[in-house]
């Protein structure tokens, strides 16, 4: 594990939550997983699988390490339950964004945390 901006921990491909907090763990209950872990040249999207576990606000934005945020993925309230959403790689106008790494943050009613993935196109 790392800090990653603001001083939140991320840790690639999953995030995990049990009754003692998070972890990474695979007994504990994932409430974010990504289809991969980095956007290739051959890559249309990365898709996002989440459980809200409560209703209430879903936020999940793409950022840079200096806490510029390149894409609103989504901003809405939604009901307890499982939805998907997608990042193709682009910023909020619908350019590709620079090869690095980025972080991909989750606010999921009171859950939340960050998972970093790779833009290699």
């Amino acid at each position: 594990r790392r800090s990653g901006a603001g001083g939140i921990e991320f840790r690639p491909g999953k995030i995990y939550f049990n009754n003692y907090g998070f972890g990474d763990k695979e007994e504990a209950l994932p409430f974010a997983t990504l289809s991969k872990k980095s956007l290739g040249a051959a890559d249309k999207e990365i898709t996002i699988e989440c459980d809200m576990y409560e209703d209430g606000l879903a936020y999940i934005k793409v950022i840079d390490y200096n806490d510029k945020v390149y894409k609103t993925i989504i901003k809405e309230i939604k009901k307890k339950g499982k939805f998907k959403v997608a990042w193709d790689g682009n910023d909020e106008k619908m350019k590709p964004v620079p090869k690095g790494a980025y972080l991909i943050v989750f606010e999921l009613g009171s859950y939340k945390d960050i998972i970093q993935v790779k833009v290699e196109k």
